[in-house]
């Protein structure tokens, strides 16, 4: 039995970070699917799970592997002025275990998870933000911190409300027909 526990988490962590993978390739106006990969798998799996799938697809893109957008990978990614996205997904996995540890069981009601899953959002904004201001000041660019922040906001702020609500109802209806 406990075989079967082990196959059956490794399983889904290699699906979860494919479903990472192949979302971060698609783009569509320059906004790729990965927050919705990213949040499906929190609803759906599980906050503890969708972590570590999330670390393992960072570390499958920090040795190299072409798993980032636009068939990217390399260390240079997570350092690059995306990296904070990227590394800020795993900090979104463990706001929400923290969650969980709170209300002491998993969060499955929708007027806790998608304030959480807001703030969580935001926190992405925050750190996404970091890079890029980073990068803009090596570049030699005079965009305030705040610029890119409210910027960020202005940008994607409909585009990832609609795919975490997309995910949320997504992840609800394939634990209905399928419960994992």
């Amino acid at each position: 039995m406990k075989n079967r526990q082990r196959i059956r988490s490794i399983t889904l962590t290699a699906l979860g970070t494919v479903l990472l993978a192949i979302c971060s390739w698609i783009s569509i106006f320059g906004v790729t699917l990965q927050t919705f990969a990213v949040f499906f798998m929190i609803y759906l799996f599980g906050a503890r799970r969708a972590t570590v799938t999330i670390a393992v697809y960072l570390a499958m893109g920090a040795l190299g592997l072409p798993v980032f957008s636009g068939f990217g990978g390399g260390i240079g990614w997570l350092l690059g002025p995306t990296g904070g996205f990227l590394l800020c997904f795993v900090l979104v996995g463990v706001l929400h275990i923290l969650a969980e540890v709170i209300f002491k069981t998993s969060v499955k009601r929708w007027f806790i998870l998608l304030p959480l899953s807001a703030v969580s959002l935001l926190c992405c904004y925050l750190c996404g933000a970091c890079s890029m201001y980073f990068y803009y000041l090596k570049t030699g660019s005079s965009n305030s911190f705040f610029g890119v922040f409210i910027s960020l906001i202005a940008l994607y702020t409909l585009f990832d409300a609609a795919k975490i609500i997309f995910a949320y109802y997504l992840a609800k209806y394939f634990k209905r027909i399928m419960p994992i």
